[in-house]
């Protein structure tokens, strides 16, 4: 028995044999070496990343450097003219484990044109950044610096004006013609405006450096458009001259872009009529009495306004008033109601117009007079809109009224302004025509006019032409030489000095009728005796030998010509016509006078 236990304890204790332990560590190796293998690649992907990183860095740094430099300066030192960029840098520079490395090309666009004397249209810069050792490498970047104008592209001496042309808008105008000349040498230079309204798109004129302050001038016109310009200090306009030009001339530095606008726009017109005073006058009432109102209710007048009435010290809840007949037996016309009025919080005043309808005064409808049943304003409404024959007689009503006891509307004053005699064409009628916009003031700081007061005349009706974009000012009227004063100018503002003041837009006809005022006129009206028609053509002579006033005028289609200004004094009046009788007769005139007059057939 233990012979055999023996046995089969050594058979147990077998060990491994020499090529299983070279099995076991050959694929221990394998397994260590591919562990050790991925570290080491990750170790160098690592470290190059790094590497890359760093380099990319240097290289955008030295780009950024180029791209801050003056465009003349891009380029390498000691290679190029002017060049600031070094060729071959080593980072860091004590223990240098990087190389820069620096290029710039010119590069020439065939875009620019064959002709193209500035072969370098812009510049290719490329930086590369190498380094060695285990994970060596390299990292190029590049970047194209283009100039901004023809100084820089071409490195030249001189400055560039940059132009641009709007219209009255804002908006660019396109084709515009711009011309800049040396007020020293003469020299000129010119190009025509682009799409954006800018000249010769974003390059701009090329100039030489200004030896003087305001040295060029520059001016921009186009077919149809006004001119608009720059003016030096002593420059002479309307044989004035300028001390303080309000667009100065231009000073061009060397390597400096200069930037100015210029407004131009169509031109536009005048269609001018000219006629007599419309006689106008108007019913007025501040409220001081009673005296021009026909109906009232819970109202009081007092101290120049109505407010409404108190009970028991609050204010009523309501109340009206109606002014008295607004009328004229010569009314020709209705002009404006103007009003003042005051509203506190919870307070109301509602304006109407009424007019008598043969039985009762109504309210006028809001097909005639827009708003009137729900209460007119604001302050002006415009009458003229009104027919005088079906409203030959208008009254005033004011509604007061209000929420809060402690709380009045007031109504201060009103006033309907309208026309009492028919107006006539005028004749030979001048005055002076003056814009407001100014190229600069003299040296008594007095404004120089663009379009400085100019004589017109004319005949009736009249164009003037070509105007520029501006305010207007018409003043100095006469008719024959005779001041006259301006009643009227429709549209336009009277100023306090009784000029008229319109604006005129581009590219418009703007009408105006100028109504012109006599305190003497005389209309005479020549009709054929027999058929009653106006008599075309017929001469009209009025003269008074003491006073040297001796005028003749033929009549218009309706048989009529007018005469104004005249003197209050007796006329010697004769009228002529082919086929008829000539007429002599003796006139008085005193304020406006209408003569008729019936001329004979001459006999067969």
């Amino acid at each position: 028995m233990k012979s055999q236990i023996s046995n089969v304890k050594c058979q147990n204790l077998k060990g491994f044999t020499f090529v299983d332990v070279l099995i076991g560590i050959s694929l221990m190796l394998i397994v260590f070496l591919g562990i050790f293998g991925a570290y080491q690649l990750g170790l160098k992907v690592i470290g190059l990343s790094r590497q890359k990183i760093i380099a990319t860095s240097l290289a955008n740094q030295k780009l950024e450097e180029a791209r801050n430099l003056p465009y003349q300066k891009v380029g390498i030192e000691g290679i190029d003219e002017n060049g600031a960029l070094k060729e071959t840098e080593y980072y860091p520079s004590e223990n240098p484990k990087y190389t820069i490395f620096t290029d710039v090309d010119c590069r020439n666009d065939p875009a620019d044109g064959s002709d193209d004397t500035c072969l370098c249209d812009y510049k290719t810069v490329t930086v590369t950044v190498s380094w060695s050792g285990l994970f060596g490498g390299e990292v190029s970047l590049a970047t194209d610096i283009a100039p901004k104008n023809e100084i820089q592209e071409c490195e030249k001496q001189g400055g560039v004006l940059e132009v641009s042309v709007f219209d009255a808008k804002g908006q660019p105008v396109a084709d515009a013609q711009v011309k800049v000349e040396d007020s020293i040498t003469g020299y000129t230079e010119s190009c025509l405006t682009d799409q954006n309204g800018e000249c010769s798109g974003q390059r701009g004129i090329f100039l030489d450096p200004s030896e003087n302050p305001e040295n060029y001038k520059v001016t921009v016109s186009k077919t149809g458009y006004n001119t608009d310009q720059t003016f030096a200090t002593g420059d002479t306009y309307d044989s004035k001259t300028i001390a303080n030009p309000e667009k100065p001339n231009i000073t061009i530095l060397s390597g400096q872009i200069t930037q100015s606008s210029f407004s131009i726009d169509l031109l536009s017109s005048f269609s001018i009529e000219t006629r007599s005073s419309r006689g106008k006058t108007s019913f007025n009432d501040s409220f001081d009495n009673m005296s021009k109102i026909s109906e009232f209710s819970n109202i009081l007048v007092s101290e120049g306004k109505v407010s409404l009435a108190k009970t028991n010290g609050d204010y009523i809840s309501s109340g009206f008033l109606i002014s008295t007949d607004i009328t004229s037996p010569n009314l020709q016309g209705w002009d404006e109601f103007t009003f003042i009025k005051e509203l506190p919080t919870d307070t109301e005043i509602k304006i109407q117009l009424l007019y008598f309808d043969g039985e009762n005064w109504v309210l006028i409808p809001d097909s005639d007079l827009p708003q009137n049943s729900t209460g007119l304003g604001p302050s002006p409404i415009d009458l003229s809109i009104l027919d005088h024959t079906t409203y030959d007689t208008l009254r005033a009503k004011a509604t007061l009224s209000t929420t809060n006891p402690s709380q009045t509307p007031l109504l201060y004053e009103w006033s309907i302004s309208y026309f009492t005699k028919v107006s006539q064409p005028v004749s030979d009628v001048t005055f002076l025509l003056r814009g407001n916009k100014i190229v600069g003031t003299d040296s008594q700081e007095e404004p120089i006019y663009k379009y400085p007061a100019t004589s017109q005349t004319i005949d009736k009706t009249g164009t003037i032409s070509d105007l520029e974009w501006d305010t207007y000012n018409f003043s100095n009227f006469a008719i024959s030489g005779e001041s006259v004063e301006l009643e009227e100018g429709v549209p336009g503002t009277i100023l306090p000095d009784g000029s008229l003041s319109v604006d005129l837009a581009p590219n418009t006809t703007q009408s105006v009728t100028l109504y012109l005022a006599a305190e003497n006129t005389l209309l005479v009206s020549v009709f054929d005796s027999e058929t009653k028609d106006p008599i075309l053509g017929a001469n009209v002579r009025v003269a008074n030998n003491e006073l040297g006033y001796d005028k003749t005028q033929q009549t218009d289609e309706s048989g009529e010509t007018f005469f104004i200004p005249l003197e209050e004094a007796n006329y010697d009046l004769e009228v002529t016509a082919e086929g008829y009788e000539a007429y002599t007769d003796r006139v008085s005139v005193i304020g406006d006078v209408t003569k008729t007059i019936n001329l004979i057939l001459s006999p067969s």
